[in-house]
């Protein structure tokens, strides 16, 4: 581009210069030709001054064939034409022999000045040869009396002519003017050219997205204007790419690390921008599903059918969405996004409600379970009562096992009872909690002789195996007995006579480590994630047997982790199981 410039610059100033000179000498040429003019003319009148001073009275007497002959020769040594008209205009004498002498001149306009001032001058072209003269007239007094007109006349040709020299001089200062054209028009188109090369290639810098230009704006004129203004604007481009760049990361970031999938759909039906979230929930890989189809992401053809709708009715929609390959649940939200052209994308956000589903079947399976819990020792109740109304009671063998029975369920029901009221009070918040410095050798020793009689009558032994020196815990004792009691009473349910139940507990770091362990028929793996679940059984027609509420082990979770600590299990069929705990030592 900018040797287009050059070229065009440098060839127009070329031209310029060469126009100027050309007028010039053309001017040059007009004015010499008119001072060439002057100067022939004044050459005319002063040899016609003296033709006039030596045509006498006698001289004009004279023969006019010797007259002639004297004005040939005079006309030969002056190089011009001599012509001599009487008063009345009329040729009397012409140094040239051919011309026709018998036309009247009384009507030339240099004729007339000269009868009228003396002298005159005119300029045109001869009827007769066709030629452009210059004519000039001067009035013959031949000393003191008027005779007649002296006309002199040359070729306008030879006053026009201009030296050879002239010529010449004129041709070396066109080509010296044309050199210095080319000179200074390279010169000049240059000193404008290299800036604007370099505007030019700071322009397509930022146009590729590199604004370290690095212009220098040293001039004072227009170019330097530009150059600071391309300066700025590079400058306010530089920081507002920067300042979007960091906006577009920190959006990135946030989409980036959301606990919920979302997916951008253009208005083709494919993914346009997808997070990492989304790309763990259906599967794929980093970059897998971005620019590919909808269904390639889902597969799903219900799925498609329902952004078919968002797109068509341009309204929000929810659905629930099940995942094949972990069978977690996910809810669905399809935003329309409307598009200033033509189209529509469509915002699709996952959030994983798998957590939700658990607790809702839980709730469920509570409901269940505790309408069981209590509609057993109610149904027992009701149905002794009614055969003690209907005549039972009139036995007193009966009445007497009746009535222990109704007493065993309805205390059975109140341990239910206590025991849900416990878990609310627990599950509700710390405040219940009214902790207190805490011996715990002590505590686990008054929980193991609350079960001297049971254990002893049920063939099992209890040992605890401790550290030589417990720290002092800081915690609610009364809950933290009931752990222990729980704890102690589920592993003898589950034992067998002959077998052994040992409680151990030691200082790990700044918490306490504790953990029963018994000899019992075990847990099934599938089980273990569940056992601390209110009212759940691994096998129900045991567990009933063995007569507890199904609360107990719900109610040492939620004891521990109040107290913010750690509870785990570990079992083997036919083996045994161990329940173990973690307490944080130290102040609250």
């Amino acid at each position: 581009m900018n040797k287009n410039i050059r070229k065009k610059l440098t060839t127009t100033n070329l031209l310029l210069i060469c126009a100027v000179v050309l007028l010039s000498c053309l001017l040059l040429g007009f004015a010499f030709n008119k001072s060439n003019e002057e100067i022939y003319v004044q050459n005319l009148l002063n040899q016609s001054y003296i033709i006039d001073q030596m045509l006498t009275t006698e001289m004009m007497s004279k023969d006019q064939a010797e007259l002639k002959t004297l004005m040939q020769g005079f006309a030969k040594k002056l190089g011009s034409r001599i012509t001599i008209f009487d008063l009345a205009g009329n040729v009397l004498v012409d140094s040239q022999a051919d011309e026709g002498s018998s036309e009247n001149h009384s009507t030339r306009p240099e004729v007339i000045s000269a009868l009228a001032e003396g002298e005159g001058r005119d300029i045109r072209i001869n009827s007769s040869t066709g030629t452009e003269y210059l004519y000039v007239a001067r009035r013959n007094t031949g000393g003191t009396k008027l005779l007649g007109i002296i006309q002199m006349s040359l070729p306008m040709s030879k006053v026009r002519t201009i030296p050879n020299v002239s010529l010449e001089a004129m041709l070396l200062s066109l080509i010296l003017a044309g050199a210095l054209a080319v000179i200074s028009s390279f010169y000049f188109a240059k000193k404008i050219t290299v800036p604007l090369a370099e505007l030019t290639k700071a322009a397509q810098k930022i146009a590729k997205g590199d604004y370290a230009v690095g212009i220098q704006a040293e001039r004072d004129d227009e170019i330097g204007e530009l150059e600071q203004a391309i300066q700025a604007m590079a400058s306010s481009l530089q920081q507002s790419r920067a300042t979007s760049q960091f906006g577009k990361e920190r959006i990135e970031k946030m989409l980036a690390y959301l606990v919920s999938g979302v997916i951008l759909i253009d208005s083709q039906g494919d993914i346009d921008e997808i997070n990492i979230k989304a790309e763990q929930i259906l599967g794929l890989r980093a970059g897998q599903a971005k620019g590919k189809s909808f269904l390639y992401a889902f597969r799903e053809p219900q799925i498609e059918e329902v952004l078919q709708e968002v797109v068509q009715t341009k309204k929000l929609i929810t659905m629930e969405y099940k995942t094949q390959r972990d069978d977690k649940y996910y809810l669905l939200y399809f935003v329309p996004l409307p598009l200033e052209q033509e189209g529509q994308e469509v915002l699709l956000m996952l959030h994983d409600i798998t957590e939700l589903k658990q607790v809702e079947l839980m709730r469920t399976e509570f409901v269940a379970n505790a309408s069981h819990e209590f509609k057993t020792p109610l149904t027992a109740i009701k149905g002794f009562s009614e055969a003690l109304l209907e005549g039972a009671a009139d036995n007193p063998a009966t009445r007497a096992r009746f009535l222990g029975i109704i007493l065993s369920e309805t205390e059975r029901l109140h341990r239910l009872i206590e025991d849900l009221l416990n878990l609310a009070r627990i599950e509700g918040a710390e405040q219940y909690f009214t902790k207190t410095e805490v011996d715990l050798a002590k505590l686990l020793t008054r929980a193991v002789e609350s079960f001297l009689v049971s254990s002893k009558a049920a063939g099992i032994a209890i040992k605890q195996e401790l550290a030589t020196e417990l720290p002092i815990l800081w915690a609610e004792e009364d809950w933290l007995y009931q752990v222990f009691l729980n704890l102690i009473d589920n592993a003898l349910k589950y034992s067998e006579a002959g077998s052994t139940i040992t409680i151990k507990a030691k200082q790990l770091e700044q918490e306490l480590y504790v953990e029963v362990e018994d000899q019992g028929v075990g847990i099934p793996p599938e089980s273990l994630n569940r056992i601390f679940e209110r009212f759940y059984r691994v096998d129900k027609a045991r567990s009933r047997a063995v007569d507890g509420t199904g609360l107990g082990l719900a109610i040492v979770k939620h004891v521990v982790e109040s107290h913010g600590g750690k509870l785990g299990i570990k079992s083997k069929i036919g083996i045994g199981t161990t329940i173990w705990f973690t307490l944080p030592l130290g102040k609250k």
